[in-house]
This record gives C-alpha cells, structure tokens and sequence, in this order.
C-alpha cells in the first residue's frame, strides 16, 4: 500500500472513529437522559431519530468503515510480521480492536434492535386513540431502561478501544 492510500486509509479511520465515538457519546449522555427526563413528550423524538433519521443505520456505518479501515491499517502495519503482533504497539491496538468489534456487535444485537422497538411502539402509542394503556408504558419503560444502560455499556467499550487506540504507539 503506498503512502497516500494509507493516509487516506488513516484519515477515514480516525474521522468515522470520532463520529462514531462522539456521536454515541453525546447520545448515551446527553440525549437518552433528557428524552427519559421529558418522558411522553421525548417519544417524538426518539421516533424521528430511529425512523426518519436512522441513527441506528448511520452509527453502524461509522462503526463498519471504522473497524475495516481499521483492520486494513493494521495489516499494513503488522506487514504479517509476528514480532510486531507481539510488541507493545501490536497489542495494543490488537485490544482497541477487540473493544470496538465487542462494541460494534452489542450496538447491532441489542442497541439498534431496542431503539427500533421504541421507534416502533412510539408510533403505535402515537397512532392510538386516547391514552395509552399501562402496559404499553411499562413495555416503553422497560424498553428505555434497557438501552439507558446498553448505550452505557458501548460508550464504555468505545472509549476503553479509543484510548487504546490513542495511547497504542507509546507503549513500549
């Protein structure tokens, strides 16, 4: 690979990493907690994001060109190389690497599949005739409480492959 192509192999790397990063940061901290602090009235909210906006679908776009550019970085610079998988550098980007796949994948099974229901039974209680009837609040609730705490769980694994990420060519 020459040069230019791994610049700009390193580029989209670190750009779709920072979106994916900041924009899940800025989700799970700041948007998920006012949307459950403004309760019914954040529905509408949660519903354009997840249906009209796919922010589900955009995040995993960051993730995948994140993680494959990523991959295609290491190997140029593993270059099959065993002795570098082995250094201080090889491993630790081999554990950024790993956090971000385990973050990848729970945001695919378990975040993105929970903000669809929520996209989905928002709609339902937005459609209905009067107001809605205690289960649907205690599924809505149920369903909120589950991505609260997931989106937590990814922010975390995100930031734990970030800052191997970051600190990768300074461990001897």
């Amino acid at each position: 690979m020459d040069h230019t192509t791994f610049t700009i192999l390193r580029l989209i790397h670190v750009l779709s990493g920072v979106i994916w990063v900041g924009g899940v940061f800025f989700v799970s901290i700041y948007l998920m907690p006012t949307i459950r602090a403004l309760g019914p009235a954040g529905a509408p909210v949660m519903q354009h994001l997840a249906q009209v906006k796919k922010i589900q679908l955009f995040f995993m776009a960051m993730a995948f060109a994140t993680i494959l550019t990523g991959l295609a970085a290491f190997y140029h610079n593993s270059a099959g190389d065993s002795e570098w998988m082995r250094s201080g550098p090889g491993r630790t980007f081999s554990i950024g690497a790993l956090f971000a796949m385990v973050a990848l994948i729970h945001g695919a099974t378990v975040n993105s599949p929970t903000a669809k229901k929520i996209g989905l039974l928002s709609t339902a209680l937005q459609a209905a005739k009067g107001p809605p009837q205690a289960d649907q609040l205690g599924e809505m609730q149920r369903l909120q409480d589950k991505l609260y705490f997931h989106a937590r769980v990814s922010i975390s694994l995100l930031l734990l492959a970030a800052l191997a990420m970051g600190l990768a060519r300074y461990v001897g």
